[in-house]
């Protein structure tokens, strides 16, 4: 799953600039226009979609405390994954300390 977010938004953004490219260099020809036009249309709707998948599991994950391993955003270390208030007790104190303020599920 991580891997294929980013191929589809690739081919989504590839598929937008092709129909961009053919509507501008066949500019005169109305068949190959509208051909240029659907594609930038679908590869918009297709971008909309992709990522408002990827915005609700991501926030589905968040709210249900479930660990949902998402690409990062360009540039950043790996994929982001969503953890429980407990592990982020843990990872901020310490699990001692975070027993002694009963902040841990378990």
């Amino acid at each position: 799953y991580n891997s294929l977010v980013p191929l589809f938004v690739a081919l989504a953004t590839i598929w937008f600039f092709w129909g961009m490219v053919t509507f501008i260099k066949k500019a005169d020809e109305p068949a190959e226009r509208e051909k240029g036009r659907s594609r930038m249309i679908w590869g918009v709707i297709a971008l909309f979609v992709i990522l408002a998948v990827w915005g609700l599991v991501a926030v589905l994950g968040n709210t249900f405390g479930i660990r949902v391993g998402l690409p990062g955003p360009p540039g950043s270390s790996g994929s982001s994954t969503f953890t429980t208030p407990g592990e982020d007790c843990i990872r901020l104190y310490g699990a001692d300390r975070c027993r002694e303020l009963n902040a841990l599920p378990f």
